[in-house]
């Protein structure tokens, strides 16, 4: 439901009866009046393992409680004046059952499209043994602070009417949820990424299903209403017939009057809600519209980026190609440089084998020579010997002579 100024009830005689705005949780009011609370109340934080269920419903997550109430967000939404059995449990295994009437709801929060409700609890009968119950002495908190009781809800409790009339026509009337303070969305389409942009369209998606919601919700009870207003004039129609008194006749007048006031009213809401539901439509409209325009640009230059990385693709395929058609070159040329040299080397070899044998042959025969060139100094070595050995002899006699002439 869009956020808008204080929700105005209106009872029975087209008067507005409250003019209230549910406080955040957040929010603590100091009790003054009649909203002066008999016993103190005492916040979750202090409550430690100490658990609450609804018999037969979900459990309740404790906002704060005292010997006379209770306060407590649950999944489901408890009818007003309607009695329920409150189960608290102690992590020590204590359980106390007490029976307690609806005195409020409100939605406290919605979070995935999943509803939480806020509930006040007025206990039957006070809770006798508090400490018990709960492990906190909620008697020694107060004789502590010394003052009364300051602990405080976390929600204030909505002023009963005086008359039966109007209390009536208010336990008939929907409990409306507190208006919630408008969060316009930040855009940031130019640094948006794809990914951005698809959550920001899914958000406003979601935006749009709530309100859409929240106005399913808003005709079911203007049925409602009108189906009680129906019913309600039907009652007076028949009172008026039954008795023709002058005051029946005021009262069914003023009746009358009260609902045409409220239908009045009803359909002024429903106008406004109409033109809010418009509005937020539009405007998401030319949101969606402004997120495609992005979207379809981006697309263009993602086309764009991708024939340039298709452009250079192909280039670098190319060179590939290029280098290896050089590189099939320059392999079969190496192929061909080593099956010479294999050819080379191979005639080489054999050159060389050549080579070793005509060697081998001559070195037979030099020995062979040297053979024979030994045996020819051994020869001349017998055939000389003698020959200078009768030279020594005659020089030794000549030498002789000639000491002897001297």
């Amino acid at each position: 439901m869009p956020p808008g100024p204080a929700e105005r009830r209106f009872n029975c005689s087209g008067e507005p009866s409250v003019d209230s705005v549910s406080p955040r949780k957040d929010e603590l009011v100091e009790p003054s009046g009649r909203d002066r609370r008999q016993w103190p109340r005492i916040p979750a934080s202090q409550l430690t393992g100490l658990s609450a269920s609804v018999v037969g419903g979900p459990a309740l997550k404790l906002v704060n409680l005292s010997r006379g109430g209770a306060l407590g967000e649950s999944p489901s939404r408890y009818p007003m004046r309607s009695s329920i059995q409150l189960v608290l449990t102690r992590a020590s295994g204590a359980v106390t059952v007490k029976t307690a009437k609806v005195s409020w709801a409100q939605v406290a929060s919605i979070v995935d499209m999943r509803i939480s409700y806020l509930h006040a609890f007025t206990f039957d009968a006070p809770i006798d043994d508090f400490e018990a119950a709960t492990g906190v002495n909620d008697l020694e908190l107060l004789a502590d602070e010394g003052t009364e009781p300051r602990l405080i809800p976390e929600a204030v409790d909505q002023a009963q009417p005086a008359d039966a009339a109007s209390t009536e026509s208010n336990e008939a009337a929907p409990v409306d949820a507190a208006p919630h303070p408008r969060t316009e969305p930040a855009w940031n389409l130019a640094d948006a990424s794809d990914g951005d942009l698809r959550e920001q369209l899914a958000a406003a998606m979601s935006r749009i299903a709530e309100h859409s919601t929240a106005k399913q919700a808003l005709v079911a009870k203007l049925e409602a209403a009108d189906a009680e207003r129906s019913s309600l004039r039907a009652e007076l129609e028949l009172e008026r017939q039954r008795a023709a008194q002058p005051r029946l006749e005021t009262e069914v007048a003023d009746a009358l009057s009260r609902a045409a006031a409220l239908d009045q009213a009803l359909a002024e809401r429903e106008q406004a809600h109409q033109q809010v539901l418009a509005d937020t439509r539009a405007r998401y409209e030319a949101l969606v519209s402004e997120l495609m325009d992005v979207a379809n640009a981006q697309e263009v230059e993602f086309q764009r980026l991708l024939a340039e990385q298709t452009a250079r693709r192909d280039q670098e395929y190319a060179r590939a190609e290029y280098i290896a058609a050089e590189l099939a070159r320059l392999r079969a040329a190496g192929t061909r440089a080593l099956a010479e040299w294999d050819r080379m080397r191979q005639e080489l070899t054999t050159r060389l084998d050549h080579a070793e044998a005509r060697c081998a042959a001559h070195e037979r025969r030099l020995e062979a020579v040297a053979r024979e060139a030994e045996n020819l100094m051994d020869l001349a070595t017998a055939e000389i010997v003698p020959v200078m050995t009768d030279d020594a002899d005659s020089e030794q006699s000549g030498d002789d002579r000639a000491h002897a002439l001297a």
